[in-house]
């Protein structure tokens, strides 16, 4: 059976492993580096943002099929507001949530960063590769860039959030998997774009 899916539910595993998110982040970016426009427009080509623009995924979390919509809702001063009340920002350095960048201007595979979501939480991010095709059921997107989200769990664990992003479309395809201190993973929740529609 297929219900609603809100990006909170989409990353409820990762959200429970992670009490007190809720806390102002601080992100580790470097200071006083000079980004030049076009490096800039990488992140915000990667992550458009404009009132109307919509999205909707298939998602298989463990077995069950769910269906997530996402739809930038409004923008006031820069700020974005989507269906989920998430409130995104594009800047010079990337672009951002009310938590951490979740994308970075001008950087290539193998840049990392990371954001302290709470006095004990810290969020390690990563851009795993660029240029790469990224296949689903309905296209097969080129030039993507993918990056890891990955958040430190008891025992060595690890819960990693991998996101898919297009040109000029966002994210494309979302992982979320467990991986265990001897290497093996267990995906727990895939999402697919499934339509997108431009402002």
């Amino acid at each position: 059976m297929k219900r609603s899916l809100s990006l909170f539910a989409l990353s409820l595993v990762c959200a429970l492993m992670m009490a007190g998110c809720a806390h102002s982040s601080k992100n580790a970016v470097p200071r006083g580096v000079a980004i030049t426009p076009q490096q800039a427009q990488q992140a915000h080509t990667y992550y458009p943002l404009a009132v109307g623009m919509k999205w909707s995924y298939k998602v298989n979390r463990m077995g069950t099929p769910l269906t997530w919509n996402r739809e930038i809702l409004q923008e006031t001063n820069g700020v974005f507001v989507d269906s989920d009340g998430a409130r995104l920002v594009r800047d010079t350095m990337g672009v951002k949530d009310q938590y951490r960048y979740f994308i970075r201007s001008g950087k290539g595979a193998g840049f990392t960063w990371w954001a302290q979501l709470s006095p004990k939480r810290r969020q390690d991010l990563k851009i795993v590769e660029m240029g790469v095709s990224v296949k689903t059921e309905k296209k097969t997107y080129t030039n993507c860039m993918v990056i890891d989200a990955i958040n430190g769990m008891p025992g060595g664990m690890v819960m990693v959030e991998r996101s898919y992003y297009a040109p000029e479309v966002g994210m494309v395809k979302r992982l979320l998997f467990t991986r265990m201190p001897n290497g093996k993973s267990s995906v727990q929740e895939k999402a697919e774009l499934v339509s997108f529609t431009g402002p």
